[in-house]
């Protein structure tokens, strides 16, 4: 299943019990990180920081943080299956006669699908900033300063 947004991927997450809300105000000094890599470290469900103390915008942390997550965003239950894909795709002998030309058509096609797409439009157009703040985003430290 392809994600048309973030917002999907989310919910996908929340629906499997594989994301914690966190709605108390956390600083992003440190203690947002601090979180996220020891969710990380035992292997604990993905982090979406509500209200950070800095910034507009709610924090998501550790969303491929396990196989299974990493997996699911890649569209599929587990990620061997597009790891042995393209491997069987890079190693693709040219054909040698007009049958197995014909028999390459779909491999090709996939191939082909697998190429960045340019767009016209998208929902990061959707709010455009005439005088644009860098206040406004959320920056994460993660080690302190000496």
């Amino acid at each position: 299943m392809a994600y048309r947004s973030l917002r999907g991927f989310l919910d996908r997450l929340e629906g499997a019990g594989e994301l914690v809300r966190v709605r108390e105000p956390v600083d992003v000094s440190l203690e947002m990180a601090a979180l996220a890599d020891r969710a990380a470290k035992q292997g604990g469900p993905a982090l979406l920081f509500e209200r950070p103390t800095r910034g507009a915008f709610p924090v998501a942390m550790n969303l491929f943080g396990t196989r299974r997550r990493t997996s699911w965003a890649l569209s599929s239950e587990d990620f061997e299956e597009h790891a042995r894909e393209l491997r069987a795709l890079l190693h693709l002998a040219p054909p040698q006669g007009f049958w197995e030309k014909l028999k390459m058509l779909p491999k090709l096609g996939k191939l082909a699908s697998m190429t960045p797409r340019r767009v016209s439009s998208g929902a990061s157009q959707e709010v455009v900033l005439r005088e644009p703040d860098l206040g406004v985003l959320p920056v994460l430290t993660t080690w302190r300063r000496w």
